[in-house]
This record gives structure tokens, C-alpha cells and sequence, in this order.
């Protein structure tokens, strides 16, 4: 445990040579450690933070504000390295596109995120030259990777400080940004957890330069355990004064470094202490700092910190950003696929307005998305007529829209053949659906495994591989029909998500589009990639069938392949639309306080069964998604059977809809079944929330704008449950005299 108070970092800063602005709020990072308390939100004397495991996928990591007018510091749980699945995807790419910061003394502005971008949020924006590492032979960094130093002083890679686009302290969004837990505010939500405090003590502020110190746990800890009459000055980026200058000249006379000594130890200096560290001492120790080791190499004596001169403080005017422009590109990435569903199906239940496309854009996105999109008014009327008979619905369009969602976001700067590809194997493997589907079309995973055992039967496969392993099947889901176990797992590891326990993740739209576009850049499957076979002047659509499912329906497939060229590179041609070609943009629902928190955690179990539920309802089937639906609604025959033999329907009952006449029928006629769900699960959330849980703050927050739902848990229930029954009776009456859609044949 380290004990963080403004003594012991004002004790580190004079170790490492780092001057300091007087009054200033300074930002600090501690990489590997954590705050021990919630209460470290707070200003105080002192917190304690607990030494924490770097893993690239939980939040390990302490970020600081240090009050230099009061002397009072404040600890913050975020992260100071990018996520894992950030690095797999950058490691193909040498590296590129994922980094992690070197410590040092940095510096921030008030500015946007992402600005121009989708998730655009008030943050820090890089002020000045940061040098980061690279790593593209491992998930993980060390002194053996490089250090990024650009091209040159104003050529460079740009991390900011931001949100971590998650309130759970195991998930978060970073490419090498710092973050701090919480969620960002956009449009007119507000801020939540942790970086709301975060954000607010600092925008409140005059100040719009910040000094940003960046320590390793192990650092700040040696620094608070050691005797300052046996701890020694060290140098390294960022650090000032005389050591500095001592170790400059010493780098100059050893021919790494040109120019002269200024005692500022920057990116030239940092540049050739490691080209020395490598060259004289091996890359193993090119960490960066010149500490007793190098400095004894380079015949330098490190002052100890009792004799060390005190540093000068810097003064506000000396803290300026070297950043001329504000829409410089950082390697930040944003998946809001799951935030976005669960904020879409909160707004569904409490009956809030539906969330625009454009409502987490910034002001400036929504009139200039950026080069990078396409205009997919132009897309959609292209394959309209060449691939989907004249008419798309209104699911196809949302599943070939998270496709491109996903597209854009992560891959636009890559072959539009690739992006044609990709959805020429979804149009065949969803039978032009364009959405997740179950192996055969299946409504459930029931009927799923037993398409599959028929296909075993008919000895069209060498096995059954929808058997159950450990209770789970295996069996084809998703747009591209990912099966077998060992596919599962890979996911798995790619995602870091549970795909193995909990393989219905691939019937989650964005979730799934994720899985459907990364796999074919990335060669999840067969190990085989779009580069492998879409490169340059080559472009083999037939060969490119290896990439799923070596050669099966491969001319059909890339016949479509080349459909969707067409249409792509006439939207890349078009542009970005200026308006949004699905819906019309309406005003983003206003949050119900500043506590109002979506905590996806404890909600989403609960979403999802909406979900499923309102799937069977919304795509006209007869047959439950899984075992955890209701029982109940299994045999929709059964149901009204039962209500005949209780004397609720007459055995003569042909329309369910004239049940209580034609004026009542014609009026809920197609609403029953969503007003007695929608009404069940939030009767259900609201009597199960506890008052001071988060979503019990979410449910008393709603039920103090409409009253008529306080206390409608007991009472009401039974009714909305009655509209269940009424409404599916509705539909089966109409499906029965309605033949079911048979999906096209290969």
C-alpha cells in the first residue's frame, strides 16, 4: 500500500527532476496501483492506493489531482495502458494503432474527444510531444519495444485523458489514453461515476493547461519508503535543471546527442538516452531513466536529494499547449454497441424518447461526419433492386447498418472490397436477413440442434457438432454461423467475452457485427484473412470463401461480392449523408439528474430477456428463443385452449381481436402484446428494485415523473399479463391463416 499525499509527490517530482506550477491543479497517473477507498474522490490530506497487477483488461491503474494551492490530492480508479483487445488488433499492423505512454512530466488542455467524431466528449487533449511504446510481438510491453518518437517535433502519435466508457472497473475503451471509470457526457446526459467528479473539479477551474505526472507504482513507492539522505536524483523525460543538463552534455560528448545542453531533458534528449542504454548497457535496460546504473556509464553523478537544488516553480504563463490544431487524430477507439442497446431498450421501457443515430455526436459530427464515411442513402439504393428484389426491411437495413457502424469506426481506412466481401458472406449465411441468426433459421436453440441433427442424419456432416458440450451447443450463430467450440474460445480471447459459457452473444446485433467484420480482417476462423486473398490489383472474391467455409457456394458468394462493390464504391464515391437515412433525428431523452446512472451490469440480464422476447413478437415466429422464456408462452395452442376450458374464450372464437368488440380490438389491435411486456418487465425491475441501488435511483427517478406507475408492481401486473396472453392469441390467430416465409434456398 502506498500512502499519496501532496508530501510524498512533491518529494517524487523533486527525485525526477520535474518543476512545478505554484496553484496550479496538477494530473497525476500511478500505473499498476489503485485507490483503496471511494471516499479518495475527495480531497484530502492524504489516500491510500493498493499495488495492482497490470492485466490490459481490468482497470489497475490510479489517476491524480493534486491541488497545489491547498496541498490536498484526490485518487481516481482508471487506466494508464490500452486494453487487450486493443493491442491484438494493432499487432498485426506492426503495433500500430494501440501504444502505451512513457512516463514522464506531460501535459494537457481542456478540450473534445474524438472531436468531429462519434462519442465526442468534453476532456484533456494532448498538449505537447508524448513518447510512447509499441508492441507488435506480444500483448504486453517492455523495454524491448519501441519507443515511438514521430517523425518529428510536431509529427507524433496523440493520447488524451478521457472517460473509459465504462462504469465497471472491468471493462474500459483506451487505445493508450488515460482514462478515468465512468461514462462520457454526450449530447444531453450527463457524466457519470468517478469521471464526473474527475471532469467537473478540473472544468470548473480558470486553468486550461495542466501538468500531467506519470509514475510506475514501483517508483513512487521507493520514493516514499527511501531516506532522502540515500535516494538519488534520476533524469528522464520531462525533468529539469542541472542534472538534466549534466546528463545532456555527457550524452553530447558520447555522440548520441547534437546541439547543446539547455537542461530541459525532452524528445531529442530521451531519444538518445535510450539509443545509448541499448548500445552501451543492452536493450533490456532502455527504460528511459537515468538512473544510477546509466549514469554510472556515462560518468554522471546523480546529486542525492538532500543536496539536490531545489527547482524553481513554473509559473502559469510557462504552461502553454504546443498544440496548434484541435482535430489532431488519436489512436482511441470507441465500441458503444452494448451501451448504446441498453440505453435503446431503458428508453423503451420508461418510455423516453428513441435514441438518434447521431444523438452521441458531437455538434460538429452531425454536419461533418469526417472523409472516412459513406453515404449509405447512396448504398441502399444500390443494392436495393441488384440484390434484395426492390424492397429492404426495416431489419435488414439495422443489420446491414451495424455492419457499417462497425466499418467505419474501426476498418474505413482499409479496402472497400473487403467491407463488399464481408457482406456478400452475411447476405448468404443469414439467407439475406442480414441479422444474427441460429443455425437453419431456428427460432430457438432447440430447433437449432435439431436442424443440425437432421443434417447429420441425412449424412450431409461427419457429425453432430450441435451435441451438447458441458450442456452448451455449439451449432452455427450469428451472421456468419460460427460453430464448434474451438471457435467459441477464440472469440473468446479476441473479445474478451464469454462466448464459451454464454455463446448467445453472437444473436446480439452490434456484438455480432463485431464478431462478422473483424473475423474476416483477421482470420478468426480458418486462419485465413481478406488480405490473404483482396490485396492491391488481386482480388480473388472465390478464393476468399476460405476465409469461412473453404469452397462452399463460393462462385454464388462472390457473385454477390461483386453487387456489393458496386454499391460500396458508390457510397465512398457519394460521400457522408447530411442527414441520417433511418430514422428521424428527435431529441435526446434528458437524463433524470446528475445521478441518474445506467449501470449495465446490474440491468442487462434483464434487457436481454426483453429482448429475446420482443424478437419472437417482432419477427413473427411461434417459437420461443430459449429456456428462459417463460414457459407459459411455449404453446401459444395450449394457451388458448386452457383459457376456453376456463370459459375466459368460446370454443366458436375465431378473431381474438373482437373479443371485447370491434371498436376496443381495432384500437389495441397490434399494441397488446408490447404494452404487456413492456409493462411486465418494468413492473418486475421496478418491484425488484431496491431504493438505494443504482437502478432503483433509475426507477425513482422515473416514477417521480409519472406518477401513475408508483406502486403499480402489485396491481398491475396481472393485467399487463392479460395483454401478453390477449396479444399472442391476436398473433397466432393471424399467423395461423397466414403461411410462414420460406427463407431462400442456396
Amino acid at each position: 500500500m502506498i500512502s499519496i499525499s501532496s508530501e510524498l509527490l512533491e518529494k517524487a517530482c523533486l527525485c525526477f527532476g520535474f518543476p512545478l506550477p505554484e496553484d496550479d491543479l496538477v494530473l497525476f497517473g500511478i500505473r499498476g496501483a489503485l485507490p483503496a477507498s471511494s471516499n479518495s474522490l475527495n480531497f484530502g490530506e492524504a489516500h491510500d492506493a493498493d499495488f495492482a497487477a497490470i492485466d490490459y483488461q481490468n482497470m489497475r491503474c490510479t489517476l491524480g489531482q493534486w491541488d497545489r494551492s491547498s496541498g490536498q490530492v484526490a485518487l481516481f480508479p482508471g487506466s494508464t495502458v490500452p486494453s487487450a483487445r486493443m493491442i491484438a488488433k494493432a499487432r498485426e499492423k506492426g503495433g500500430r494503432g494501440t501504444n502505451r505512454l512513457v512516463p514522464g512530466r506531460l501535459r494537457y488542455q481542456k478540450g473534445i474527444h474524438k472531436s468531429g467524431k462519434p462519442g465526442a466528449h468534453r476532456a484533456f487533449r494532448q498538449a505537447a510531444f508524448f513518447p510512447v511504446r509499441r508492441t507488435a510481438n506480444d500483448t504486453s510491453y517492455d523495454n524491448f519495444d519501441e519507443i515511438d518518437f514521430g517523425t518529428g517535433p510536431g509529427d507524433f502519435i496523440w493520447d488524451n485523458l478521457h472517460s473509459a466508457y465504462s462504469d465497471s472497473p472491468a471493462r474500459y475503451s483506451s487505445a493508450g489514453c488515460q482514462v478515468v471509470r465512468g461514462m462520457p457526457g454526450r449530447s444531453n446526459a450527463a457524466e457519470t461515476g468517478p469521471w464526473k467528479v474527475f471532469i467537473d473539479n478540473a472544468y470548473t477551474r480558470a486553468q486550461d493547461v495542466f501538468v500531467y505526472l506519470l509514475f510506475e507504482a514501483h517508483q513512487i513507492a521507493l520514493v516514499e519508503q527511501a531516506d532522502p539522505a540515500a535516494l538519488r536524483q534520476v533524469v528522464c523525460f520531462g525533468s529539469n535543471g542541472p542534472t538534466s543538463e549534466a546528463v545532456q552534455q555527457a550524452l553530447i560528448a558520447s555522440g548520441h546527442l547534437t546541439g547543446e545542453a539547455d537542461g530541459k531533458f525532452g524528445r531529442l534528449s530521451l531519444m538518445a538516452l535510450t539509443a545509448f542504454q541499448k548500445a552501451v548497457l543492452g536493450p533490456a535496460e532502455a527504460d528511459g531513466i537515468c538512473g544510477p546504473k546509466t549514469a554510472a556509464a556515462l560518468g554522471v553523478n546523480l546529486p542525492l536529494l538532500d543536496g539536490a537544488n531545489a527547482l524553481d516553480p513554473v509559473k502559469d504563463s510557462a504552461e502553454k499547449s504546443d498544440v496548434s490544431r484541435e482535430d489532431l487524430p488519436d489512436e482511441t477507439d470507441l465500441d458503444q454497441g452494448e451501451i448504446d442497446r441498453l440505453r435503446d431498450l431503458v428508453s423503451l421501457l420508461f418510455g423516453a424518447s428513441p435514441r438518434s443515430p447521431s444523438s452521441d455526436q458531437s455538434p460538429s459530427s452531425q454536419t461533418d461526419p469526417g472523409p472516412e464515411r459513406l453515404s449509405r442513402r447512396t448504398f441502399f439504393d444500390g443494392v436495393r433492386q441488384s440484390l434484395f428484389s426492390g424492397s429492404l426491411s426495416q431489419s435488414q437495413v439495422e443489420g446491414i447498418d451495424d455492419v457499417l457502424d462497425v466499418w467505419e469506426r474501426e476498418y474505413s481506412d482499409e479496402d472497400p472490397r473487403w467491407l463488399a466481401y464481408i457482406l456478400a458472406t452475411i447476405y448468404h449465411e443469414t439467407g439475406r436477413r442480414m441479422v444474427p441468426v441460429r443455425e437453419g433459421f431456428a427460432t430457438s436453440d432447440a430447433g437449432a440442434r435439431r436442424a443440425v441433427a437432421k443434417l447429420f442424419a441425412d449424412g450431409r456432416i461427419s457429425r453432430d457438432y450441435a451435441e451438447p458440450v458441458g450442456g452448451i451447443s455449439y451449432f452455427g450463430r450469428g451472421r456468419v454461423q460460427v460453430t464448434h467450440l474451438d471457435n467459441y474460445r477464440r472469440l473468446s480471447v479476441r473479445f474478451d467475452r464469454d462466448f464459451v459459457n454464454n455463446p448467445g452473444l453472437l444473436l446480439e446485433p452490434r456484438i455480432d457485427a463485431e464478431v462478422a467484420v473483424t473475423g474476416h480482417v483477421e482470420g478468426l476462423w480458418t486462419g485465413r484473412k481478406l488480405s490473404d486473398f483482396i490485396d492491391g490489383n488481386r482480388c480473388d472474391y472465390v478464393e476468399a470463401r476460405r476465409i469461412v467455409n473453404r469452397l462452399d457456394k463460393a462462385s454464388k458468394i462472390a457473385a454477390y461480392a461483386r453487387s456489393f462493390e458496386t454499391a460500396v464504391r458508390g457510397a465512398v464515391a457519394a460521400g457522408a449523408d447530411k442527414e441520417d437515412h433511418r430514422i428521424p433525428q428527435h431529441e435526446a431523452p434528458k437524463p433524470g439528474g446528475d445521478d441518474m446512472n445506467i449501470d449495465a451490469d446490474r440491468i442487462s440480464g434483464r434487457l436481454e430477456r426483453l429482448e429475446r422476447i420482443l424478437a419472437i413478437f417482432g419477427a413473427g415466429k411461434t417459437e420461443p428463443v430459449d429456456k428462459d422464456i417463460p414457459p407459459e408462452l411455449e404453446n401459444f395452442e395450449a394457451i388458448r385452449q386452457l383459457l376456453i376450458k376456463q370459459g375466459v374464450l368460446k370454443p366458436e372464437l375465431t378473431t381474438v381481436n373482437g373479443a371485447l368488440g370491434t371498436f376496443i380490438g381495432r384500437l389495441l389491435d397490434g399494441k397488446k402484446t408490447a404494452i404487456g411486456l413492456i409493462g411486465s418487465v418494468a413492473t418486475a425491475i421496478i418491484g425488484q428494485s431496491q431504493g438505494d441501488s443504482i437502478l432503483g435511483q433509475i426507477v425513482n427517478g422515473v416514477l417521480k415523473g409519472i406518477p401513475l406507475l408508483s406502486g403499480m408492481s402489485g396491481p398491475m401486473l396481472p393485467i399487463f399479463l392479460g395483454l401478453i396472453i390477449w396479444g399472442v392469441l391476436g398473433k397466432f390467430d393471424k399467423w395461423r391463416r397466414q403461411p410462414m416465409a420460406t427463407p431462400p434456398a442456396d
